[in-house]
């Protein structure tokens, strides 16, 4: 590490402080965390700026009522930290969802989040868009399939 990187206690700091905002649905103390310039990648997308940082957490707020975060482990170099959690929630029918996610947050000289890569299966919220019994149906069969062999 160099002389110029961020303590990691800082680092870890900032990021559980993020958490705690994002797990209030406090939208706006979330977004300061991030710089105005800031990218955040997430779903094959890529957003950018505070306006981008809101549409995300808009996004996360639409489908769960309620959630909590949970740090599995985490790692840092220089200015970069690496997460796992665990994303404990229920969704706004009910769903519980606990779904497995990775970060990489990149902060900027000045404690800010310049860059954010989040990871996560996307089938864990597939419960909670697929309305109907079709929907539900096509589904239950891909996870069906996508198990065999395994189970």
């Amino acid at each position: 590490m160099d002389d110029t990187a961020i303590p990691t206690s800082k680092l870890h700091r900032i990021t559980l402080e993020l958490d705690r905002a994002i797990e209030k649905e406090d939208i706006e103390t979330a977004v300061s965390f991030f710089a105005d310039n800031c990218v955040i990648e997430v779903l094959g997308l890529t957003l950018t700026g505070k306006d981008g940082a809101r549409r995300w957490f808009k996004w996360l707020y639409r489908f769960l009522e309620e959630f909590k975060i949970i740090p599995v482990m985490a790692m840092t170099e220089g200015n970069t930290i690496f997460e796992e959690y665990i994303l404990d929630a229920k969704g706004d029918d009910g769903t519980v969802i606990k779904s497995k996610q990775a970060e990489v947050t990149v902060f900027d000289d000045n404690l800010e989040i310049k860059s954010l890569r989040i990871y996560f299966d996307r089938f864990d919220f597939a419960s909670l868009v697929a309305k109907g019994i079709v929907a539900k149906g096509i589904l239950r069969e891909i996870t069906r399939t996508s198990l065999k062999g395994l189970i």
